[in-house]
């Protein structure tokens, strides 16, 4: 977790669902009442988000890993749209 200029914060992990797992990120406000939730991954890849940072434009920087081992490195704006990814 990563605090955010807003006064927000910027969380990753995974979700798991039917045992695909997938890089989870979520953005809240000051209160910690969610903004927006981006769930995303490649089946049939175990996606696990690690990092995770606020840009100085706004937009999202985050890192994960999947089994079989892959490093993915991914810029998003600041909706949480992909803009960039680097496997």
């Amino acid at each position: 977790m990563v605090g955010t200029r807003d006064g927000g914060a910027l969380l990753t992990g995974y979700t798991d669902s039917q045992d695909v797992m997938d890089i989870h990120v979520i953005k809240t406000d000051a209160d910690g009442n969610e903004v927006w939730t981006k769930t995303l991954g490649n089946k049939p890849f175990y996606d696990f988000g690690n990092a995770v940072l606020e840009l100085a434009d706004g937009g999202i920087f985050y890192s994960s890993l999947s089994q079989p081992t892959v490093l993915t490195i991914a810029a998003t704006e600041t909706f949480g749209f992909l803009t960039e990814s680097y496997l």
